[in-house]
C-alpha cells in the first residue's frame, strides 16, 4: 500500500498520467488520465480522464 501511495504522489506531483484498473463486483475496468485530485481521509482520488472530464474513485483498504 506505502508503494501505491507514493505512486499516486509522484505522479500527482509531476503531472504524470497514470493507469488504473479498477475491480468492481467480479469486473474490471481501465482508466487513464491525470490525477486532480487525492484525499486519504475520505479515499478519494479524482482522475481527469478528457479535458473537464473527470471520474472519482472510492477504495477501501
Amino acid at each position: 500500500m506505502e508503494e501505491y501511495n507514493q505512486r499516486i504522489a509522484y505522479a500527482m506531483e509531476y503531472g504524470l498520467a497514470v493507469r488504473l484498473t479498477i475491480w468492481d463486483d467480479g469486473f474490471t475496468s481501465d482508466i487513464t488520465g491525470c490525477e486532480h485530485y487525492v484525499d486519504s481521509l475520505t479515499h478519494q482520488l479524482r482522475i481527469e480522464v478528457d479535458p473537464g472530464e473527470f471520474h472519482q474513485i472510492h477504495w477501501r483498504m
